[in-house]
C-alpha cells in the first residue's frame, strides 16, 4: 500500500484546528488564537470554546455549532456575530461600535449568558441623529428576522443588551422566547417586535432614551399583529411610552411599569390588551397608567395604579394637553369588550378612570366588576363622557368604591376632559 506523505506545517495546522473545534468525545481547546478558522472548520453538534481573551472581527457561527466563552472575560469586539440555523452563543460578551451585535440569520438559535454592549450612553444620546447610520454607530443589539422562512424558536436566556442607537432587540416575523436579563439603557426602542410572537419572562427594560428625537422612546413596541406575553417584566424610566401595542395581542401578568415619562401601557388600533396578576403595579408614570385608544377588547384585572403624574402631551387637533389618569379608555364604539375588575387606583393626578365615548354611547354594565379609587384635592375618581357632556352613571358606576375627594368631585363633573388619540405612523419606529 502506498504511503501518503504530509508536510509538517500541514500536519501542525490540522492538529491546531482539530484542537480548536474539538473532536468527538474531546473537550474543545481555546480558540482565542484563530476564532475565524475554528468556526469555519466546526461541524454541527460541536462547540468552539473562547477563553479569557478579546477577539476582533465579524464572525459566523455555522449551523448547529455552539460558540461558548468563559464568561465576560471572553469578548468579541467590533463586528457582527451571525448565528446560522440551530447555532448557539453562550457565556461571553459582545462589544459593538457599529452596525449590529448579533444577527440570527434563519431558523432556531440560542443565546445564553451573553452581554451585548454598544457605545450609546445618556451623556451622548443627544448627539445621535434620528436615523443613525449603522456604518457610524451601533444601531441594533440583536436582530432576529424570520420573514420569508418558517419561524423556529429563538431562545434567549440571561441576555443583557445596552447601549444601542435604535433597538436593543428587533424581531420581525419571528418566534422569540426571552427569560431573565435586560434590554436597558438603549436609545429609541428597548425591544421592538413586528409580527410573529414573543414571550418575555423575568426581564427588565429600563431607561430607554429618546435623545433629541421627535419620535418618543419606547421600552417595548409591539406591531404587526404580534402575539405577545410577558410575566414578571419591569418596564421603567422610559423617556416615552413603556409598552406600546399597535394592532397587537398582548397579555401582561404581574407587570411593573414605573417612572415612565408617558403611559406605562398604551394599546391602540385594534388587537387586545390583557393585564392580570396581583403583582401588577403601575406607578409614577406620566399621562396615564393604561391607555386604550381604539382597542375595544381589553381586560384589566387585579392591578394597582398609583401616582400618575399630570404631564403635557401633544395631541393632533388639540395641541399640548395636560393629562394624568390611571386608566383612559377612548373608543369609537361601545365598551362591551372592555372589562375592569378588582382594580385599585390611588392618588392619580387628574382622574382614576376616564371613559371617552361617541355621542349616544353608554358604558356597558359588564365593563366594571370592582373598582376602588382614592384621591384628594380636585382629582376625579371614575367618570364617563362624550363630546356632548357627561354620561350618567349606571350599573358600572355602582361597582365603583370612591374614597377621599372623589365622590364629591365626580358628582360635579361636567364632562370636558381632554383625552389622547392614536400615536400616528410617523411617530412609530421603523421595524422593516
Amino acid at each position: 500500500m502506498a504511503e501518503v506523505s504530509r508536510s509538517l506545517p500541514a500536519v501542525l495546522a490540522a492538529t491546531l484546528l482539530a484542537a480548536a473545534i474539538g473532536c468527538a468525545g474531546d473537550e474543545p481547546a481555546d480558540a482565542c488564537a484563530d476564532l475565524e478558522t475554528a468556526l469555519a472548520g466546526a461541524s454541527s453538534g460541536t462547540t468552539v470554546r473562547l477563553g479569557a481573551c478579546r477577539v476582533e472581527g465579524a464572525f459566523t457561527v455555522p449551523a448547529g455549532v455552539t460558540l461558548a466563552g468563559a464568561g465576560p472575560e471572553a469578548t468579541v469586539v467590533g463586528g457582527t456575530v451571525v448565528l446560522s440555523a440551530g447555532a448557539a452563543l453562550e457565556d461571553l460578551a459582545v462589544e459593538t461600535e457599529r452596525g449590529t451585535g448579533v444577527t440570527v440569520a434563519s431558523g432556531s438559535a440560542r443565546i445564553a449568558g451573553v452581554t451585548l454592549t454598544g457605545p450609546i450612553t445618556e451623556a451622548n444620546a443627544s448627539d445621535v441623529p434620528s436615523s443613525p447610520d449603522p456604518a457610524s454607530t451601533a444601531t441594533h443589539g440583536i436582530v432576529v428576522d424570520s420573514a420569508g422562512s418558517a419561524a423556529a424558536p429563538v431562545v434567549l436566556d440571561d441576555v443583557r443588551v445596552r447601549g444601542f442607537a435604535s433597538f436593543g432587540l428587533l424581531a420581525v416575523d419571528s418566534v422569540v422566547e426571552w427569560s431573565t436579563g435586560s434590554a436597558s439603557d438603549n436609545l429609541g426602542v428597548g425591544i421592538g417586535v413586528d409580527g410573529g410572537s414573543i414571550e418575555l419572562v423575568g426581564l427588565e427594560v429600563c431607561r430607554t432614551l429618546s435623545g433629541l428625537r421627535t419620535v418618543p422612546a419606547y421600552g417595548v413596541v409591539l406591531t404587526g399583529s404580534v402575539e405577545a406575553t410577558t410575566s414578571v417584566v419591569t418596564v421603567c424610566d422610559t423617556q416615552g411610552v413603556g409598552v406600546l401595542s399597535h394592532d397587537a395581542r398582548a397579555v401582561h401578568s404581574d407587570f411593573t411599569g414605573a417612572g415612565n415619562s408617558e403611559p406605562a401601557l398604551w394599546a391602540q388600533r385594534g388587537g387586545r390588551l390583557e393585564i392580570n396578576g396581583s403583582g401588577t403595579l403601575l406607578s409614577d408614570n406620566g399621562v396615564a397608567g393604561v391607555v386604550l385608544a381604539g382597542t375595544a377588547e381589553a381586560l384589566v384585572r387585579d392591578a394597582r395604579i398609583d401616582g400618575t403624574r399630570l404631564t403635557s402631551i401633544l395631541v393632533e387637533d388639540l395641541g399640548n394637553i395636560d393629562v394624568g389618569d390611571a386608566i383612559q379608555v377612548v373608543l369609537d364604539g361601545p365598551t362591551t369588550g372592555v372589562r375592569i375588575e378588582n382594580v385599585t387606583l390611588t392618588d392619580n393626578a387628574r382622574a382614576g378612570l376616564v371613559f371617552d365615548l361617541p355621542d349616544g354611547a353608554t358604558v356597558a354594565d359588564s365593563t366594571v366588576g370592582a373598582l376602588t379609587v382614592t384621591a384628594s384635592g380636585d382629582s376625579l375618581g371614575a367618570v364617563a363622557q362624550t363630546d356632548s357632556g357627561p354620561i350618567p352613571g349606571g350599573t358600572w358606576d355602582a361597582r365603583v368604591t370612591r374614597a377621599g375627594a372623589t365622590a364629591t368631585n365626580d358628582a360635579a363633573f361636567t364632562g370636558a376632559l381632554d383625552v389622547v388619540g392614536i400615536i400616528g405612523p410617523m411617530y412609530l419606529p421603523p421595524t422593516r
